[in-house]
């Protein structure tokens, strides 16, 4: 895991320094920018990849593999709560396609 976290950092510094806007674009982050960073930091990359590590140790990678199919249905979900993105049919067919996907991979026999 650390060596997936130190390409990470690494590549997003060649496209900070080489490529993208550089350093100059922190000092205009505001408070909510910041907290924003510091919670995809926290729970989007450091947690998330410590849970997936840890369930590699209890199922196996292709059953795992197929909860990634999960985040857009998350995110929906989340989407609803906090922005009260509207949830429409299509998004709740869409929803339980995924559910569907999920249990064909991970069903018994």
């Amino acid at each position: 895991m650390f060596f997936v976290m130190l390409l990470g950092w690494i590549f997003v510094n060649i496209w900070i320094f080489g490529f993208g806007p550089g350093i100059s674009e922190v000092a205009n982050l505001t408070s909510s920018g910041w907290g924003a960073i510091i919670i995809l930091g926290i729970f989007g990359s450091g947690l998330a990849y410590i849970a997936f590590y840890d369930a590699l140790q209890e199922i196996p990678a292709a059953q795992l593999g197929a909860f990634f199919n999960v985040e857009p249905l998350v995110t929906t979900v989340l989407a609803s709560f906090m922005i009260n993105e509207k949830i429409t049919a299509i998004t709740l067919i869409g929803g339980a396609i995924i559910i569907l996907g999920i249990w064909l991979v991970n069903r018994k026999g």
